[in-house]
């Protein structure tokens, strides 16, 4: 994200610009579903530390030597800093030297892959092009399906020497997803063997459908609909011959980038294992089924309504978890609070460090409210309570078989109202999944 933005700045020609602009927007939609997923925030915030940290200091050597050698020059060797700029992206985004060896697919070849009718609807427009720039090589070709309410959009993408970016762009490769809200669903799958990814949600012009394949960690076939079921969009990715585009999987691949490519992959396992490792995760744990979480929080709750409730389940890298949450809202609109079962799963062997609190005996109190550590219905727990500018706030969490964690909070309510909502939670049913 960060890098298309700074890339997006810095360079001026319109098709390079054009392209990087198409990589930043799918790499925002792929981010945004990924981080909304509560799921995963107890494997993020561990990951995303260590990825941004190394990340991020590659990309400022590489910027500041581009930006350092620009502004001696004071444009008078512009073209020694865009090679310089070119040698950083082919470095960041490829396989080092031998990214720019990755020839991509013609568009036309893909483009004859796409069918004429998909979910039912004729082909009404359809464009392509192959682009290289600056040691970034791809290729991409789609179609349109019908129009207004009933619409498909199909594409297939061929991310060329953007393969080694493929598990950060499209981050459900390195998870295994499964989330129910009341508007719909998200979830990780495969198609004819292949990983996939599919959404439905229901809006207000109708329901929109997304199902994403990833073929031979090169290609992407994506489907979106608009007032077509997900079962019709999964047909119109069945209509394109996945098992050939397969085989194009080394097309243009020279064999340096064969290596690097292989080379990623294993540096991928070792991370992995290590994670595994670090964590305590190697032999894995069956987290609860959210649906089973979900079905314990209250439906109602004194002088409240339930607006929402979503379950979700995320894995990565052996690290799993699980969770249920339920949003009320006083009927004033002045009070809220949300009620949440998590399953920390193979996280369990972190709860003591994630909840630190578990260690010690707290008690706080000052001109503002208190803090402290307690005990609800036999478990440890950590409550607190604020008010400031005459707005209180009240939290407790519940720690059930060092495994659970049971919490409530709110704005506009005080610890009695949290406590009450806690009660109607059956602790000895959380235990028992």
């Amino acid at each position: 994200m960060m890098l298309a933005v700074v890339l997006v700045a810095t360079v001026p020609q319109e098709a390079e610009a054009q392209l990087l602009k198409r990589l930043k927007n799918r790499a925002k939609e792929t981010a945004e579903n990924a981080l909304e997923r509560k799921a995963e925030e107890a494997v993020d915030r561990a990951v995303n530390r260590a990825v941004d940290r190394a990340v991020d200091g590659y990309i400022d050597r590489a910027m500041t030597r581009v930006f350092g050698e620009k502004a001696a020059a004071e444009g008078t060797q512009r073209n020694a800093g865009m090679r310089e700029l070119e040698a950083a992206m082919i470095s960041l985004y490829g396989y080092g030297q031998a990214a720019g060896a990755v020839e991509p697919v013609p568009f036309r070849d893909l483009k004859a892959l796409l069918p004429d009718r998909a979910a039912g609807l004729a082909r009404t427009d359809d464009s392509g092009e192959t682009t290289r720039a600056y040691g970034i090589s791809m290729s991409q070709a789609e179609a349109t399906y019908g129009s207004g309410d009933r619409a498909v959009d199909l594409a297939i993408l061929d991310l060329g020497s953007m393969q080694s970016m493929a598990l950060y762009g499209y981050a459900w490769l390195m998870t295994d997803i499964d989330v129910e809200t009341e508007d719909g669903y998200e979830r990780t799958t495969t198609f004819e063997g292949f990983p996939a990814f599919e959404s439905s949600k229901q809006r207000q012009g109708g329901e929109e459908t997304a199902f994403q394949v990833i073929v031979g960690q090169r290609f992407v076939v994506a489907a979106n609909g608009r007032g077509v079921p997900i079962d019709a969009l999964k047909e119109a990715v069945g209509d394109v011959d996945l098992q050939r585009l397969n085989e194009l999987r080394s097309y243009g691949l020279s064999e340096e980038a064969a290596a690097a490519q292989e080379q990623q992959r294993r540096a991928m396992q070792g991370t992995a294992d290590s994670l595994r490792a670090a964590y305590g995760t190697a032999g894995g744990v069956e987290v609860a089924d959210f649906r089973a979480l979900k079905a314990l929080l209250p439906e109602r709750l004194p002088g409240m309504v339930r607006e929402d409730a979503q379950g979700q389940k995320g894995s990565a890298m052996g690290i799993t978890t699980s969770s249920a949450e339920a949003a009320f809202r006083s009927e004033d609109g002045q009070a809220w609070m949300n009620v949440s079962i998590t399953d920390l799963g193979s996280l369990q062997s972190l709860t003591m460090i994630s909840y630190g609190w578990l260690n010690t005996q707290i008690e706080t109190e000052d001109d503002t409210g208190y803090a402290r550590t307690t005990t609800f219905k036999g478990y440890p727990a950590y409550e607190e309570f604020r008010r400031r500018d005459g707005e209180t706030s009240a939290s407790m969490q519940v720690i059930v078989g060092q495994r659970f964690v049971v919490s409530a909070e709110g704005q506009g309510i005080g610890m009695d109202d949290v406590k009450a909502a806690l009660e109607r939670i059956d602790l000895g049913a959380v235990a028992a999944l």
